[in-house]
């Protein structure tokens, strides 16, 4: 079959949403996405419009209710004084007036109209300007918004992590250090300049005193989320650290290297457990919500699940694109997984038996970064395609399309209380901003 007839068959599923596609169709529908840029592109729109449609708001200009009822009742007092009864009663002087002054009448509609067309147009005015005010003071909790833009770094930004309060996000960038700010207003807390080479990642710990970065330095470093005073350097590794995660307990952290994965005493650095069960780079790993295990992957195209105090391995899950791992997470009940990667897909499985649950096809390009909504019925996704997609967990539904960077967006991030979003990228900024109303 050539590509026109394959265009020619999908035409018209390109605007399905993806449950409304049989599983089979879903992949067949990817196949097709990655040698056809047309239908791709057709399909993102289809998806941005779907989007849009959901996001606009409701009317917020009213008609104004009384005017028309007004000149009705007017017209009719026009009539009642025109008709033979009452001009029956009109004096002769009267009439003898509108016969010499033919134009008096028309000129008496036009006065007695005027005033009510001048109280209408104030009040149309008044709502106007009434309007505009709303629309201004609300736009910040207007889905899909950016409330703050954080612009700062001067290179890449490659990891964004939220306070436990909600208050702070702190980012890491290839400009080799993090940055603490207000997630409101911007502010700038601090500044660590602990490393010496890129920062990849970044975590905070449960308690909100502390953060730990990892480097292309070989270190982790730990240190005080607000006056950037280092507390520990960890020097485990041998190449650039490229994960890190904050057990659930904040008593230990996991970091991963080349293709080992370390965890650790946070506040001692004495090695608990060295993982070696990945053949390659070890690009992203999780710990689940009870803290007793550690999900890893990487570009040997598994995910793992296995023991976070023995090393012994649950799962040795194949990603089936054979294509590397760029980011995991774990749901809040500990019992999916999603993963990103570069074959444009997140998928969802089983964390205990690893079978696949859901495929969500919403980027076009590499995915390198997803992270679970705090109540487990959203997933966000950021993309090479310089978006961040929210859909639904349980559907695949897309739900928001966030197109604010105009670059590689490599990290994404929920708030504490699941309304906002933090995502940094390759166009050097950090943007906060709604996935729902309110502060």
């Amino acid at each position: 079959m050539n590509l026109f007839s394959q265009c020619a068959r999908w035409k018209e599923k390109l605007a399905l949403k993806p449950e409304d596609l049989s599983v089979a169709e879903q992949e067949a529908l990817a196949a097709h996405l990655k040698t056809c840029t047309s239908c791709r592109q057709a399909r993102e729109d289809y998806l941005f419009f779907a989007s849009a449609l959901k996001r606009l708001p409701a009317p917020s200009v009213q008609p104004i209710p009384r005017i028309s009822l007004l000149l009705e009742q007017h017209s009719q007092q026009l009539k009642y004084e025109d008709t033979p009864v009452r001009r029956s009663t009109q004096s002769f002087a009267d009439i003898q007036s509108r016969i010499n002054h033919p134009n008096v009448h028309p000129t008496q509609r036009w006065q007695r109209v005027f005033p009510f067309l001048a109280v209408a147009c104030i009040l149309f005015g008044v709502m106007l300007l009434g309007n505009f005010y709303l629309a201004a003071t609300n736009l910040a909790s207007q889905v899909g918004i950016a409330v703050t833009t954080y612009r700062q770094h001067t290179d890449f930004v490659s990891a964004v992590a939220w306070s436990p309060d909600g208050q702070y996000v702190a980012s890491a960038s290839w400009d080799d250090t993090v940055q603490v700010w207000k997630a409101k207003s911007g502010e700038l807390i601090s500044v660590y300049h602990g490393h010496a080479k890129v920062v990849d990642t970044v975590a905070w710990s449960p308690d909100g005193r502390h953060i730990a970065s990892g480097s292309w330095d070989h270190t982790v470093q730990v240190w005080d989320a607000f006056t950037g005073q280092t507390l520990l350097t960890y020097r485990g590794h041998t190449l650039g650290v490229t994960t890190l995660a904050w057990s659930p307990d904040g008593h230990d952290i996991a970091s991963g290297s080349d293709s080992i994965v370390r965890v650790w005493t946070a506040y001692t650095g004495q090695t608990l457990l060295t993982y070696d069960n990945h053949k390659e780079l070890v690009s992203t790993l999780a710990w689940s919500p009870d803290g007793n295990k550690i999900v890893s992957g990487g570009h040997d195209d598994f995910v793992q699940v296995w023991d976070a105090h023995t090393g012994f391995t649950y799962l040795n899950h194949p990603y089936t694109i054979s294509d590397p791992v760029d980011s995991l997470a774990w749901s809040p009940d500990g019992k999916k997984i999603a993963a990103g990667g570069r074959d444009a897909t997140v998928q969802v499985w089983d964390a205990t038996t690893g079978q696949r649950l859901l495929t969500y096809y919403g980027h076009s390009k590499e995915v390198t970064s997803v992270a679970w909504s705090p109540d487990g019925s959203k997933i966000a996704s950021g993309s090479y395609d310089t978006t961040v997609q929210v859909w639904d967990a349980h559907t695949g539904q897309t739900l928001l399309s966030y197109r604010g960077h105009n670059n590689v967006v490599d990290a994404v991030a929920w708030s504490p209380n699941g309304k906002k979003i933090a995502s940094g990228g390759e166009d050097h900024s950090v943007q906060v901003w709604n996935v729902e109303p309110g502060p």
